[in-house]
């Protein structure tokens, strides 16, 4: 060993020594300087364990914490875990201005989408992209109503909705009124009844014959429960489409005593080997299927639907399917030569040349 790895060694020793003997006595007036310079001293030396924990805290300077301002908001939210009584006092709230002590926020649903019209909301954030196009024009709408306003969106880069709206965000928002979805404005229509009609009954019978709900093949309008619900639903349906399209009326009460008749027929029907059911729930196995026929058919499985009986849909938001509609303007036939002069009137039998040139634009 040289004479210079002998000299460190001694002086780690001494300050080893020193700084335990400090800790041992209770030295309690070492300053900060020379505290924190013995403390790197043994701490180099792998000897820190032996330095007290409390006893190095004890000697710290003490540091005085500066009191933090906690900003108190005033804040509400519109939700459906709301009374009903409630939601009017907080609409009352947001239209407090400024200095009387108003709303700093509202956290909301889709609720904000109808029935507020708050001049001063100037300022909305949207997390996530809503499914539905009118919903988020509707929300998005209550911003901005008498003055200028912001709305920031947050988008989810995980969810493909959100990420396709990012990446299409300036074609979108300068044409999002053509993407709405279409709504019925005949929701009594015979299509729409087609779609839904049978299927809505269903689940209103099921909900108020218990017995029924068990068993589909307890149907039977014999029976008093079943018929007092069959009235019920009737007279619903009568006052409804009596409200919206008085004309469907006849036709939707005709429809609904066809359909509890097929399904007193299958009901009656009903065996062992021809057991009626609900609905497929996709555990069935290869022998039930065969001695099983099904009352409730999805429009997505494709199934044959029972005679007399619709297809139930999992949805009813678009009850009617969408057409497009073509317009085909037909040019005016080329003039003969042996036609008259302008000034005098044409002849209107061309008809079949006007037909046959729409037939050839087709």
């Amino acid at each position: 060993m040289s004479d210079k790895d002998q000299l460190d060694d001694i002086k780690n020793e001494n300050n080893v020594e020193r700084v335990i003997d400090s800790v041992k006595n209770n030295d309690s007036k070492i300053d900060k300087e020379s505290f924190d310079d013995e403390q790197d001293d043994l701490v180099n030396t792998g000897l820190s364990i032996y330095l007290d924990e409390k006893k190095s805290e004890e000697n710290k300077p003490e540091i005085k914490k500066q009191p933090k301002y906690v900003q108190k908001f005033n804040f509400e939210e519109l939700t459906s875990r709301k009374d009903s009584g409630e939601i009017p006092e907080i609409l009352k709230k947001l239209d407090i201005t400024l200095g009387n002590n108003p709303l700093d926020y509202l956290l909301c649903t889709n609720m904000l989408s109808v029935g507020v019209d708050i001049q001063r909301l100037g300022l909305m954030i949207v997390n996530g992209q809503p499914k539905n196009h009118s919903e988020y024009i509707q929300s998005t709408g209550r911003i901005g109503r008498k003055h200028p306003g912001l709305i920031l969106t947050i988008y989810n880069s995980l969810k493909p909705r959100d990420l396709s709206h990012f990446e299409n965000f300036r074609l979108y928002h300068s044409a999002f009124f053509r993407y709405v979805e279409p709504i019925s404005i005949t929701p009594f229509s015979a299509r729409s009844r087609d779609t839904g009609l049978f299927a809505v009954c269903v689940g209103m019978i099921r909900n108020m014959v218990p017995s029924v709900d068990l068993d589909p093949a307890y149907f039977s309008r014999s029976k008093e429960d079943v018929r007092k619900a069959i009235e019920h639903i009737k007279s619903e349906f009568s006052k409804r489409v009596g409200d919206t399209d008085n004309t469907q009326k006849e036709d939707t009460l005709s429809e609904i005593d066809n359909y509890m008749e097929h399904w007193e027929k299958l009901a009656s029907e009903s065996t062992d080997e021809n057991k009626l059911k609900w609905k497929k729930t996709g555990y069935e196995t290869k022998s039930e299927l065969e001695t099983s026929q099904y009352l409730l058919t999805s429009v997505e499985s494709g199934d044959q639907v029972l005679e007399g009986l619709t297809t139930a849909p999992n949805s009813l938001r678009d009850a009617e399917q969408v057409h497009d509609v073509y317009f085909y303007e037909s040019p005016f036939p080329e003039p003969d030569e042996d036609e008259p002069d302008e000034d005098e009137p044409e002849s209107l039998d061309s008809d079949n040349t006007i037909d046959k040139s729409v037939e050839d634009k087709k």
